[in-house]
């Protein structure tokens, strides 16, 4: 794994943000690990995510699959269209919105 991974997401729910391996949020680093894992900062591989108003609606369904029926499920997708290692290690990895 290189020195730092650090992901920066263009387009969709997650649009403008940054996670990165040396965050103090736990989130940020255990999602920035596993994008690399997942995606090795290949370009052409992607990731699957759901927004967080589509994990309020699943939680919250009045019967099985009405968030789906509302369109949440999913299908946000964030595929890599660059990536870099610089001279001090760190892996840098833009993930760029894709529909389905």
């Amino acid at each position: 794994m290189p020195t730092l991974v650090i992901c920066e997401f263009i387009g969709g729910y997650l649009d403008g943000k940054i996670v990165r391996t040396d965050n103090e949020s736990e989130v940020d680093i255990l999602s920035a690990s596993r994008i690399f894992r997942f995606t090795k900062g290949i370009v052409g591989k992607g990731i699957k995510g759901m927004s967080d108003a589509g994990i309020d609606a699943m939680i919250n369904e009045t019967y099985p699959g009405e968030a789906h029926d509302k369109g949440f499920d999913l299908t946000n997708r964030y595929m890599v269209t660059k990536s870099f290692v610089d001279e001090s290690g760190a892996m840098s990895i833009r993930l760029e919105y894709t529909q389905g």
